[in-house]
């Protein structure tokens, strides 16, 4: 059972460049600790990004961490992406993300990532005349009868026949 993260992603401060951060903690005071005294705050810093994400420390650094891969996944799913490259800028284990999506989302990281895809995918074939090839680019598929096999398998129906159906209502 997928668990929401509704309410919890309302805590959460957007993701800051830190140029931005940087400015938030001079102007609120001279440093990061005290800051954090004021407003209790988890930074978590990603240098393959250069931002940061700057959530209450009530959220626990593990859901803040899953928030940023969602974000992420998010933001990048209309390109090849893989696990190994959400570690990579998250800067931890492929075990620990593994982990800690299944204990806040119910998923694993790959499960979500294809969600995210699917979801995507359904609303451009609802609202677009795009082709299936087309349809499966735009959602980070390189070939569109991958797409189409894990389409069929997420929907239980083809792309065709969704966008037919779709159609038809």
């Amino acid at each position: 059972r997928e668990r929401s993260l509704e309410g919890v992603l309302d805590t959460v401060t957007p993701i800051y460049p830190f140029s931005i951060l940087t400015s938030l903690i001079s102007t609120r005071s001279a440093n990061l600790e005290t800051l954090s005294s004021s407003i209790p705050t988890i930074v978590l810093l990603h240098s393959f990004t250069t931002k940061a994400i700057v959530c209450p420390s009530s959220t626990g650094l593990a859901l803040c961490t899953v928030e940023f891969a969602v974000k992420y996944i998010e933001n990048n799913c209309h390109r090849e992406l893989t696990v190994s490259e959400i570690t990579e800028v998250l800067g931890v284990s492929q075990p620990y993300l593994f982990k800690i999506f299944k204990e806040n989302i119910g998923k694993s990281p790959k499960e979500f990532i294809t969600g995210v895809r699917i979801k995507e995918a359904k609303r451009l074939l609802s609202e677009t005349n795009l082709l299936i090839s087309e349809v499966a680019a735009s959602v980070g598929f390189s070939d569109a009868l991958a797409f189409s096999k894990s389409f069929s398998k997420k929907t239980g129906v083809s792309p065709t026949k969704y966008r037919n159906d779709k159609a038809r209502d």
